[in-house]
């Protein structure tokens, strides 16, 4: 690893449309929960433990019990540079106005911005890939920063990390309600990000982690991008340079994920998407209550599925649903893609090491029906169930 990186610090870039919010004026910069109308990038650092030394932290990294836990703290957000407000594009499409070439100037500033920052953060690195977190429901600015360096550190700090955080995590009994509508307000401003950042030179791939309702956030804005790109008959994972696109415990409607994915040909958008699911997961079981029993994504285990959707997965290609049987989480059994050590394990080997499932790949998965996977706790022992 190159010697940049070996510190107790992971710096993750990061691309928000929540407005900031600080208690005063000599506060540090944070981000809450409210709407912006542009998107503001910069760095944000995120500390492990009190001091440590890097061959301590790389020690405690690897031993199944801590001597003493390690605390990951989110340190300080430095904004960089901002996205057009959606404002001035209203501006720039009224006829006769002379917004056009502020638009056009500001759209150019921010992309090369956002290329400086990129090919800085290259430099030193191993690879050239991005790997994008975009965090689910009634989660703060502060957690995800931290998911994604965590993730980040345990990939051996490889490429460069970037988390997207949309603004989720309102206070109150009807935060879901307005996270729901976060979610679609964030779509447009993704689009804008993900088309900058695959137009960087320096990046070659760029990797998609969204958890729960970031998945229909993830979904929507690559849909929509992709019905753009056949209209202009263009390819879109060679434009947006898609490799990996995974959904962990998605928080979306399963008739509605298979509209989206399947008709419009939207699995043949990156090399290949894994969607992480779990019987065990009880924040799927309250979302289901909260839309009148239908079904979720995030749940969809295998006797769960219907045997037309079972059929289905039998001719889909690049594409695996893998059964997360797993004991490790928190309360809600929600988090497990990275408070897992085996689903967690199984995630770092898609996205550094790019392999296949299956015990002859390295992926040592229980095979259940073609594209269909189970993972315990054992994992990555195998474990032929």
């Amino acid at each position: 690893m190159p010697s940049e990186f070996k510190s107790n610090e992971a710096k993750v870039v990061y691309a928000t449309d929540r407005l900031p919010s600080s208690e005063g004026e000599n506060e540090a910069l944070t981000y809450g929960y409210q709407r912006s109308g542009y998107l503001a990038c910069g760095v944000s650092t995120v500390t492990f433990g009190e001091g440590e030394d890097w061959p301590e932290l790389v020690r405690q990294s690897l031993v199944r019990r801590r001597d003493h836990p390690l605390h990951t703290v989110l340190s300080k957000n430095q904004e960089l540079f901002r996205f057009p407000d959606t404002n001035l594009y209203a501006k720039a499409n009224e006829k006769g106005s002379t917004s056009k070439e502020e638009l056009a100037r500001s759209e150019a500033e921010a992309n090369e911005q956002l290329h400086a920052l990129i090919h800085q953060r290259l430099e030193h690195a191993q690879g050239h890939d991005a790997y994008v977190f975009i965090h689910g429901y009634n989660e703060s600015f502060e957690e995800a920063a931290i998911t994604m360096a965590q993730l980040w550190h345990f990939l051996g700090r490889v490429g460069v990390p970037i988390v997207y955080s949309w603004p989720a995590g309102g206070k109150g009994v009807l935060s879901y309600t307005n996270d729901l509508e976060s979610a679609e307000f964030t779509v447009w401003h993704l689009k804008r990000f993900l088309t900058s950042l695959a137009s960087c030179p320096d990046i070659e791939r760029i990797h998609v982690i969204a958890h729960s309702r970031g998945s229909n956030v993830t979904l929507a804005a690559l849909r929509e991008m992709h019905l753009y790109h056949e209209g202009a008959g263009v390819e879109t994972r060679q434009t947006l340079k898609l490799g990996n696109v995974i959904l962990a415990a998605p928080d979306l409607d399963l008739e509605v994920a298979n509209q989206r994915i399947l008709p419009e040909g939207l699995l043949a958008v990156p090399s290949r998407m894994t969607i992480y699911i779990s019987g065990k997961d009880r924040a799927m079981g309250i979302s289901s209550w909260l839309f009148g029993g239908l079904a979720r994504l995030g749940k969809a285990t295998l006797g769960a599925l219907t045997p037309i959707q079972r059929e289905r997965l039998q001719t889909v290609p690049s594409f695996d649903l893998i059964d997360a049987r797993t004991k490790r989480g928190d309360w809600s059994g929600h988090n497990y893609f990275y408070q897992s050590p085996a689903v967690s394990s199984d995630v770092i080997l898609i996205l550094r090491d790019y392999l296949d499932p299956g015990k002859e790949s390295g992926r040592p998965l229980r095979k259940g029906p073609p594209h269909y996977w189970i993972i315990d706790d054992n994992y990555p022992q195998f474990n032929p169930g």
